[in-house]
């Protein structure tokens, strides 16, 4: 088998270099534009994270598709146009919005990587919404398993004890008298059953008072 001459990479950057222009200098309104043709591959993935977390609420990870055309044009306006942007939301609202600023930044972009990119960005916007979606459905069933595990607790606890020792139980907590430290002790004396196999009935102790 004839062996093949590989084409060094160097000569292939040498011809890009040549024929591409990264960068565009552009007067808006009589302002100067300094406009990136194609982000790195750093900026890119940096474009990218920034849309995405932008579209989700840090505190409850809901997705919020009204923000999504908003967060891309302002990764359009930071990261292609070099632009500084301000922290306000509602001004950086109006400059997108209310201008022509990112048409004309995107006429000088490479769509070859802004088009691919932004389906990217749909598509791990989807992919993070179904996490979201199946970390709370195993954060319910966890919640819903230990509130099982309390509830056959407390029936436990509570299943050798009257009608009147739980009323009592009820009126203490309410009333704000519910000693808690002794919780324990009154369920385990009110779970033994006395000769004649009745339920003792004890009584609940409030703040202050000891067993005696």
């Amino acid at each position: 088998m004839q062996d093949t001459t590989k084409t060094s990479y160097d000569e292939i950057l040498s011809v890009v270099d040549a024929i591409h222009t990264n960068e565009h200098s552009v007067e808006w309104h009589g302002v100067t534009l300094n406009i990136k043709n194609t982000l790195t591959f750093a900026e890119m993935l940096a474009f990218s994270n920034e849309v995405v977390s932008t579209c989700f609420i840090d505190k409850t990870a809901e997705y919020v598709p009204e923000v999504k055309d908003f967060a891309v044009r302002c990764a359009i306006l930071e990261y292609y146009g070099n632009i500084e942007l301000p922290d306000d939301a509602s001004e950086r609202y109006q400059m997108v919005y209310c201008s022509d600023i990112v048409q004309e930044i995107t006429k000088y972009v490479n769509g070859e990587q802004l088009e691919p990119l932004l389906k990217s960005i749909d598509k791990k916007i989807a992919h993070v919404a179904q996490n979201n979606i199946e970390a709370f459905n195993k954060q319910m069933s966890e919640a819903v398993s230990k509130l099982t595990e309390v509830e056959d607790s407390l029936s436990s606890i509570f299943g050798g004890i009257d009608q009147d020792t739980i009323t009592g139980l009820a009126s203490t907590i309410v009333n704000g008298n519910f000693d808690i430290e002794k919780l324990v002790d009154v369920a385990a004396k009110a779970a033994d059953k006395d000769n004649s196999g009745h339920d003792k009935v004890v009584n609940i102790p409030e703040k202050g008072n000891s067993d005696g």
